[in-house]
């Protein structure tokens, strides 16, 4: 008897993803989402300008950003967003080199503001 009760146990258990450690996966097909992409992309072009502001600022914290405007390309499904840096101030490693990156590109999906990649 137990085990006909433990079988349909374990498999919703299965079925739920019972792991309380594990979030859920966002799903492709997302209905909130689907609904913010309905009438244009839910990044545009200003808020991914900002988001790669906000990223670069809290991933590269010794990178001191240049005040001239950046370069924001539309490459289809992704933003391509292009920061000039000023200066870096920290780590030292970055600071002495004639190799310090002058810029920083932001790859940032336009469906769901996912950081594609930082080049």
């Amino acid at each position: 008897m137990k085990l006909l009760l433990i079988v349909p146990v374990a498999a919703v258990l299965i079925s739920f993803n019972a792991n309380p450690a594990r979030c859920d996966e966002p799903q492709a097909h997302d209905i909130g989402m689907l609904m913010m992409n309905s009438s244009g992309p839910f990044v545009t072009r200003d808020f991914a300008d900002h988001l790669a502001h906000l990223v670069i600022s809290e991933k590269y914290q010794g990178a001191v950003l240049a005040d001239e405007p950046s370069q924001v390309l539309d490459k289809g499904d992704t933003w391509w967003v292009t920061v000039k840096i000023q200066r870096w101030l920290s780590p030292p490693a970055v600071v002495d080199s004639p190799l310090a990156p002058r810029q920083l590109t932001v790859c940032i999906r336009k469906k769901d503001a996912a950081i594609a990649s930082i080049r």
